[in-house]
């Protein structure tokens, strides 16, 4: 079996990435632009969540527009524009430190098994774009 297997694919988030903690830089990022305290933001951007995911996994929700619907969604709950959104996702992400996002054990693994295999990493996207997610 083992000459078989030629691909390993991971989830990016809470397997290789910690997701809590770079949603909690993006908070506050957020935070930062609007003066509201980061666990403020986090909860919104949690009932937003909650609010979009099953029409986005009914497939009611075009996965094209996911990012700026989400965004949107987010910014009408916080009294804000998209755009200032979309900012404070930018600025979040700026400061993550790549090393507090991933798993201890992630880089050895990845060096590991990219000797034999092909690897490939898939994530879904909510809040911010995947050319974010690959920065780290």
């Amino acid at each position: 079996m083992r000459d078989k297997l030629k691909l390993v694919s991971f989830d990016a988030w809470n397997t290789l990435l910690k997701l809590e903690t770079i949603a909690g830089r993006i908070s506050e990022g957020i935070g930062g632009l609007l003066d509201v305290k980061p666990e403020k933001i986090f909860e919104k951007m949690i009932e937003t969540y909650e609010d979009l995911v099953s029409s986005w996994l009914l497939g009611d929700l075009d996965d094209r527009r996911l990012l700026s619907t989400a965004q949107k969604t987010l910014a009408s709950s916080l009294g804000t524009s998209a755009e200032l959104v979309a900012r404070g996702v930018a600025r979040g992400v700026s400061l993550i430190d790549p090393g507090e996002v991933l798993y201890p054990e992630v880089v050895e693994v990845v060096e590991r098994l990219s000797k034999n295999y092909v690897l490939a990493i898939v994530s879904n996207i909510f809040y911010w774009p995947g050319s974010y997610t690959r920065l780290l």
